[in-house]
């Protein structure tokens, strides 16, 4: 406990730990020219949007950008941090990252040393005579964090056998479904990386060439993004033998003996017919073009880690045929960014030992266990549903585990990982490989309800629909979370998020699933029918939403957010009436307990959000963030009533 208090008299005394006093509600930005009932979302933030402004280079700037950033600002104050004394364990993972993050910001080191920092990746490339050492060098690869030709996934859904097995699947590609893509500029900027490497003009635009042509050639097999969603369909289980009877060009037990893995019995292969062009791309290309095609990818992977010049090529290719677009960030931001990336467990254990404490987390406890009372309540007080669905429906709630804070510290059964002092990339090689070993002591063990899929750090929270469970991460309640002041703020921003994922148990996917996670309809038809006739209501409610011009809200498409949304309100207003007197009318600024609440929920949706990002909305899944606000609240008997309202038709489902 020493490294804690450490840590937080530091901070403290740099003013750099959340302030309380800033997560409240902000009366200042207030409209009150405009009716609730009207526009609440301007009436809740109306000032705001008309004075502030998206940042220069970016799309959308609003409250959990905001909040985003001074977590971003914790964790690099976390990496900036060098304990004076060394005899603790939590010490020591400080003193490496420290380590980390200096030969990061030592810009000076990387421009010296240029290409040479890659060097011996380049060489085990160089080196390779056959197939069976390129396998053994794409598996290399993928360890470093490469992951040329086919990458180990990491899916959220991976549990669904009950067991973790290693996962492969196609990586991201610069090329998509074999087209031109204009692909000039991608050669032009290759050729730069492999001129640097000391190959002359013509030799780096015929490695460019060749590389760009083993691209072309995978992803005509390749899956769109949205067909890699599909998660059921992603999922086929091979042994080893049908591995090698399927994709009998790739030598598997030289890939998984350089893994580390030459046990293992079983392996999910995520798309078979990418794999198959793979296994036809090994036996028929000339290993010389392969070699190319790997420097490319250790190239094109490396460099935004590497001096300036390797940084601009970079981020042009990334711009270009990522559409990121997204402005150069401080150099501070960019390595820690980096580190988390990396050393992701490491990072969240020593976050949550910072920025999270025991009473917070006793706080949101107690706040979940009054929304699942309330959200049970509901279900008893439903007019539509059967009763013997409504005991299985709360069942499902009852059961539902919360993950708050961080996940229990545990060590991992590999060693830390070396960090020289000087050699940035090489640091970030050794702790990526640290990190997906640590994955692979997973492999083959069954898969346990209690593990976290989601980061301590994370700005968002999750609810997993095979577990049956909702993770709240550290960086998620500091968001939104203020120990010390109103609970009308705390419910209508923590608690209407918390109560948005409970709801996903009961959308129209999480219907599906039983209270264990399994696939399962316990639904009577009659209660099914009743669910669509309310679905198909709120679905055309939100369809007559306009995004921009004639771009409306796709209600179909937003159907599970929506019903979440307004479930989540309903549920945390009753969990909060339920926490404080029901007839407490103590006004803060001449607004009721109630009245804060529902302002509380409406100002954490306050945004920003450029034309241009405005006009691809419709295929987003959330609807956009002033629909949240109206669209929810307009669903909400106890809105009308908290601001003297007349309730005109809402929609309620939960």
């Amino acid at each position: 406990m020493r490294i804690i208090k450490l840590i937080l008299c530091f901070f403290l005394s740099l003013n750099i730990v959340f302030s309380q006093e800033s997560k409240t509600i902000d009366f200042d930005i207030l409209d009150t020219t405009i009716s609730p009932d009207v526009d609440f979302y301007r009436y809740c933030s109306g000032k705001w949007l008309d004075t502030a402004q998206i940042p220069e280079g970016y799309s959308r700037y609003g409250f959990f950008d905001m909040m985003e950033a001074k977590i971003d600002r914790q964790l690099i104050n976390l990496m900036q941090y060098v304990p004076k004394t060394l005899n603790d364990k939590n010490d020591s993972l400080h003193a490496m990252i420290n380590k980390f993050y200096q030969s990061g910001m030592d810009t000076v080191q990387l421009r010296k040393q240029g290409i040479l920092a890659i060097e011996k990746q380049l060489s085990l490339i160089k080196n390779i005579q056959a197939t069976g050492q390129l396998v053994e060098v794409i598996a290399y690869l993928q360890l470093i964090g490469i992951n040329p030709v086919f990458e180990i996934h990491q899916p959220k859904y991976w549990e669904l056998r009950g067991i973790h097995y290693l996962y492969l699947r196609q990586t991201n590609l610069y090329v998509q479904d074999g087209a031109n893509n204009n692909e000039g500029p991608l050669i032009e900027n290759s050729m730069k990386l492999f001129q640097w490497c000391g190959y002359q003009t013509e030799e780096a635009r015929e490695k460019s060439n060749a590389a760009v042509q083993i691209e072309k050639e995978l992803s005509l097999k390749a899956q769109s993004e949205d067909d890699l969603y599909d998660f059921i369909n992603n999922y086929n289980l091979f042994t080893i033998k049908k591995l090698d009877k399927e994709y009998g060009s790739i030598n598997w037990e030289a890939y998984l003996n350089r893994l580390g893995l030459n046990s293992k019995s079983k392996v999910i292969i995520g798309q078979p017919e990418y794999f198959k062009q793979v296994d036809h791309l090994i036996a028929t290309i000339p290993i010389d073009k392969w070699k190319s095609y790997l420097e490319w990818k250790l190239l094109m992977g490396s460099s935004k880690y590497m001096g300036k010049d390797f940084r601009q090529v970079a981020d042009q290719i990334q711009n270009q045929y990522f559409n990121s677009g997204k402005p150069e960030v401080s150099r501070e931001l960019f390595v820690m960014k980096t580190i988390c990336r990396a050393l992701p467990a490491t990072m969240e254990q020593l976050y949550a030992l910072a920025f999270f404490d025991e009473n917070t987390q006793h706080e949101v406890g107690v706040m979940v266990e009054n929304l699942r009372k309330a959200f049970i309540q509901r279900i008893e007080q439903n007019q539509w549903l059967d009763e013997s669905t409504k005991d299985k429906a709360k069942l499902k709630i009852e059961n539902i585990n919360f993950k708050i804070g961080a996940p229990p510290m545990k060590v991992c059964e590999i060693p830390y990982p070396d960090i020289p002092d000087e050699n940035f990339i090489q640091n970030i090689f050794n702790a990526r490989t640290f990190h997906v070993k640590c994955q692979f002591t997973k492999f083959d063990k069954k898969v346990e309800k209690s593990d976290w899929t989601v980061l301590a750090f994370s700005t968002n929270a999750w609810y997993g629909t095979s577990r049956n469970d909702v993770t709240l991460p550290a960086g998620y309640i500091n968001q939104l979370f203020n120990i010390n002041k109103d609970k009308a703020y705390n419910y209508g921003t923590l608690g209407t998020g918390i109560a948005h994922e409970m709801t996903h148990a009961i959308d129209d996917m999480g219907r599906k699933y039983d209270q264990e996670g399994k696939y399962k309809n316990w639904w009577k038809i009659t209660d099914e029918k009743m669910f669509n006739a309310l679905t198909k209501k709120l679905t055309g409610q939100y369809n007559q939403y306009i995004i921009i011009d004639t771009i409306y809200v796709n209600g179909e498409q937003t159907l599970d957010e929506n019903i979440a949304d307004a479930g989540g309100l309903n549920i945390a207003f009753d969990a909060f009436v339920n926490a404080v007197s029901a007839v407490n009318s103590d006004t803060i600024s001449g607004y009721s307990p109630q009245q804060r609440f529902f302002i509380a929920y409406g100002q954490k949706w306050r945004d920003l959000i450029s034309d241009e990002t405005l006009k691809k909305y419709r295929s987003y899944y959330h609807s956009l963030p002033k629909y949240r606000t109206n669209g929810v609240v307009s669903n909400s008997i106890e809105f009308y009533k908290a601001f003297g309202l007349n309730n005109e038709g809402a929609v309620i489902i939960w």
